[in-house]
Formats: C-alpha cells, sequence, structure tokens
C-alpha cells in the first residue's frame, strides 16, 4: 500500500532572475506602469504595495538582517 501525503510549501521565494519584477509576498509580476518598491533596509526583495510588505516583515526580517550583514556578497542559488 502506498501513502500519499499533501501539505503546504514550507518556503517559497521568487529567482533571483524575478526579483526585481514579482512581488516577493504575493508573487504579482509588476507591469511596467507600476514598478516595484524594494526593501529599504536590505534593498534586495521588491513588493507590489506597502500592505504586501508589512505582511512579509514577520518572514522577511530574518534573511533581511542576513542580507545586509553579507553585503555585498549575496548567495545565489548558484553558490
Amino acid at each position: 500500500m502506498t501513502d500519499v501525503v499533501e501539505e503546504e510549501p514550507y518556503a517559497a521565494v521568487v529567482h533571483d532572475e524575478f526579483l526585481s519584477s514579482v512581488c516577493s509576498y504575493c508573487f504579482d509580476k509588476s507591469f511596467e506602469e507600476k514598478a516595484l518598491s524594494r526593501c529599504a533596509k536590505c534593498k534586495i526583495v521588491h513588493y507590489c504595495s506597502a500592505d504586501c510588505q508589512k505582511k512579509d516583515w514577520r518572514i522577511h526580517k530574518t534573511e533581511c538582517s542576513f542580507f545586509v550583514e553579507k553585503s555585498p556578497f549575496i548567495p545565489s542559488e548558484d553558490t
């Protein structure tokens, strides 16, 4: 007998290539007429609205501190 397990994803992130064009919280794509704003502290992740940025802060604050501490070397998926 085979067991099937279904769970919510543990983590979802925007691929490095799309960081400046996809909201890091809701994953909406940016359109030319609406530029995404980026985190003022780490300047890496982007958001489509202040609401998305506020909702993501609980999760992002840990990685944000890491990004700031390790800057300018930020690991990519290739490193």
